[in-house]
């Protein structure tokens, strides 16, 4: 009798996406915290954090919202397949819908040397 595998949906501010280019078309590519995020989810806020030290004793430190969103997930494309979620810990193409690309673009070209952004569900 196998293990029955249930998945884990994002219902906490805890999920995030880890933002690494935005285009103007709404396509937005990264990689995905630890909760699957299904269709329909709207990003609401847009962080940034700076990473300091050697690699062995990388440390994370929060500066903030960067901005206030309301970017809706359409669509999610793994290995060029279009699928229903974003899987946890899965890079993706992310086609979102509303308000903020602007932001977001504007915050990847102003970010420095070990800074990422991050998309957070409220």
């Amino acid at each position: 009798m196998g293990r029955a595998y249930r998945s884990t949906f994002a219902v906490n501010n805890d999920c995030y996406f880890e933002v690494e280019e935005a285009y103007p078309s709404g396509l937005v590519t990264g990689r995905n915290s630890y909760v699957d995020i299904l269709l329909g989810a709207v990003f609401t806020l847009l962080k940034k954090a700076r990473f300091e030290g050697p690699t062995v004793d990388l440390r994370k430190i929060e500066l903030g919202v960067v901005a206030e969103v309301a970017l809706r997930l359409d669509k999610v494309e793994v290995f060029r397949r279009s699928i229903d979620v974003i899987p946890r810990g899965y890079s993706a193409g992310l086609y979102l819908s509303g308000a903020g690309i602007d932001l977001v673009r504007q915050a990847l070209r102003e970010r420095r040397a070990r800074e990422s952004l991050t998309l957070h569900l409220n």
